[in-house]
């Protein structure tokens, strides 16, 4: 059973009057989820995270997408988890700010095509450009089932997954897992 609750909060960039929501939800494969959402409609931050409300342990995850139908795969990221798609060049760290997501791999692509284009527009050289222009390229083609890729899905603290016919729990090894705790912000 899905339960929610909206609360107004002092925002954390601005400190003038934002909204919390949060949606506890059973998530299949995987367990309850609390998924929060920080938003001002006065400076326009938004900040989403997802949290995992049993105890887990430390997970890893791949799923080789090969398909339109492999882009439904399913991913729960927590701001704690690392990801990795080296068909794309592309590694996404654990930051402070680090949005939480419940998603597809064409949302994944979605955000990443996002923060490509962002990266482009300030670039400040051609090459940069250009680099931006390339993944941008592999983007779309993954998009439309065109280009083969596989994500990698780390997690010290537990709460992120992968979740479909081709995603595959891995086992972390100790000195990885504490190369990811290391990276994790404070």
């Amino acid at each position: 059973m899905d339960r929610s609750f909206r609360l107004p909060i002092d925002c954390p960039n601005c400190a003038k009057k934002a909204t919390l929501v949060e949606l506890q939800r059973n998530i299949p494969h995987f367990g309850k989820a609390l998924f929060s959402t920080i938003s001002c409609e006065h400076c326009g931050i938004k900040f989403n995270n997802v949290f995992c409300l049993s105890n887990q342990e430390p997970t890893s995850y791949s799923a080789k997408i090969e398909s339109e139908e492999d882009l439904k795969t399913k991913i729960v990221r927590c701001s704690s988890s690392t990801i990795k798609i080296p068909a794309l060049g592309v590694t996404i760290h654990p930051t402070q700010l680090a949005d939480g997501y419940y998603s597809n791999m064409e949302g994944l692509l979605e955000r990443v095509q996002e923060v490509v284009e962002g990266a482009q527009r300030s670039a400040d050289t051609s090459g940069s450009k250009q680099n931006a222009e390339r993944i941008l390229k592999k983007i779309a083609k993954a998009r439309d089932g065109k280009l083969r890729f596989t994500v990698y899905l780390e997690d010290p603290l537990g709460g992120s997954a992968l979740i479909g016919k081709k995603a595959k729990k891995l086992r972390l090894s100790e000195a990885r897992l504490k190369q990811l705790r290391e990276q994790m912000p404070l």
